[in-house]
């Protein structure tokens, strides 16, 4: 019989480390010894991408829980038309809830039990980062105390330094029941054992893989569908709207090649395609600088894949709080010139010069920077070819697979 392997994840939304782990029972190396449950804190945003990524009968390997987590209702007040001070005023109350340890003490027993029904061989727990969501933390208890010795927690962004004596405390407790911590990149491995006393010998390092998926639209339908020309050249960025993405600073790219190569400018057309908390703000510049027609917003997208795919240059400007991002991956995979900055795990999937171009993720230089690189790729500077091999010898799910595979067989 195959072993069965119980997936625990905690997000507010359901974004790429998640679709990662979902993907596991799909992996032909993994699936033909371990057998999958995925268990996540039930929320309807999260069901929401769920059901966007699989199929009905696939779903049955998934499994919401009603743990208690804020962190949702917070990522909700973020994205209200108020200002900072009311909401942060309006997170107070439930901050003070969750302090109190009450919330805890509930999902602890929650997590236990349904790791005593199910009896796994293997719990895989997948954060954000480290500390992020604490329901990733109570979990290595409940799963520990429930009967499960072979405990794996992967973090997948960079970990913080404990705020209190007692996070340090609770680490050191961790550490004594999870046998093995997963980072992607070498930068996330590093901060994880600084930062929290981690030894380096239980951290693993296994560069992610993006989900095996097929392209289903055509540039042409994708142009057709957000008003873009099919002659313009077409540059894309599949992130979260928000600050760290840097969205605003390639739009400040836009409007420097706008001022100082118009003739260029004319010819591209910029598509942001996610949603987040900063969308009516970048909205409102580009309204303000007249740039509607260069710069266009597709909101959510669960086949972003498409987008990707019609594109003539990938770019991700992130400045802040990355990891070894799934975009840039399928942007690889699919053979496609990329811009990013260099830093994280970034610098591990691109070689400057060679498989794309990195730029340092310095907010005061970065815009023109950002507007000198498009130029050099819009003039026929390109990157794909190296990007699509480098993926292929370092990134495929195969790979991925029997590192993964080897990493559970080494529980026993």
């Amino acid at each position: 019989m195959k072993e069965i392997v119980l997936i625990y994840t905690d997000c507010y939304i359901y974004g790429g480390s998640e679709r990662l782990m979902g993907s596991l029972f799909r992996n032909e190396k993994v699936k033909q010894e371990y057998s999958f449950r995925y268990v996540y804190r039930n929320h309807q945003l999260y069901e929401k991408g769920l059901k966007s990524e699989y199929s009905a009968d696939e779903l049955s390997v998934f499994k919401g829980i009603n743990v208690i987590s804020f962190d949702t209702l917070f990522y909700r007040i973020n994205r209200l038309k108020l200002p900072k001070m009311i909401q942060k005023g309006m997170k107070v109350p439930f901050w003070i809830i969750s302090k109190l340890g009450i919330c805890d003490l509930y999902n602890f027993f929650i997590q236990y039990f349904f790791v005593k029904r199910l009896r796994p061989d293997i719990v895989h727990i997948n954060n954000g980062g480290y500390p992020a969501a604490q329901t990733c933390r109570t979990m290595v208890f409940a799963a520990w105390l429930a009967g499960c010795r072979s405990i794996v927690f992967q973090v997948n962004n960079q970990a913080l330094k404990p705020k209190t004596k007692l996070e340090g405390f609770i680490d050191k407790m961790i550490n004594k029941r999870v046998a093995y911590f997963i980072t992607a990149s070498e930068l996330a491995k590093k901060n994880l054992a600084q930062n929290r006393k981690f030894p380096e010998h239980k951290i693993i390092l296994v560069p992610n893989t993006v989900p095996e998926e097929t392209v289903t639209k055509g540039r042409e339908e994708i142009c057709t569908a957000m008003n873009i020309s099919i002659g313009q050249f077409l540059i894309t960025e599949v992130a979260f709207l928000e600050r760290r993405k840097g969205q605003a600073l390639l739009i400040r790219a836009m409007e420097i090649l706008k001022e100082s190569s118009f003739d260029i400018y004319d010819k591209l057309c910029l598509l942001f395609v996610g949603s987040g908390i900063d969308r009516e703000k970048l909205e409102s510049i580009v309204n303000e600088k007249e740039m509607q027609n260069h710069i266009k917003f597709a909101g959510y997208c669960p086949d972003s894949i498409n987008y990707i795919a019609a594109s003539d240059l990938f770019i991700l400007p992130s400045i802040e709080n990355e990891d070894m991002p799934l975009v840039i991956l399928t942007a690889m995979k699919l053979g496609k010139t990329i811009i990013s900055t260099n830093f994280a795990g970034i610098r591990e999937e691109i070689e400057d010069g060679i498989s794309g171009i990195l730029l340092p993720p310095n907010e005061k230089t970065l815009p023109n920077d950002l507007a000198n690189a498009i130029m050099q790729i819009y003039n026929g500077i390109s990157f794909g070819k190296e990007a699509k091999l480098r993926f292929q010898s370092m990134f495929s799910s195969n790979i991925y697979g029997l590192k993964i595979k080897e990493l559970y067989k080494s529980l026993k």
